[in-house]
């Protein structure tokens, strides 16, 4: 492995793929429910959160 040698820099890059993978995440899931919302109206906005 290239960051074998380099633990440090191992868990750096470990981080940032944690957060990056975390705010796309949270955008995926907005932008879902924001869908969701839309179609079923905001009466139903618990059903479609559930």
């Amino acid at each position: 492995m290239l960051l074998k040698a380099h633990p440090v820099a191992a868990l750096a890059v470990l981080v940032m793929a944690r957060i990056i993978h975390g705010i796309g995440e949270s955008f995926l899931v907005t932008g879902a429910l924001t869908w969701g919302i839309s179609l079923a109206g905001a009466s139903s906005s618990g059903k479609v959160m559930t």
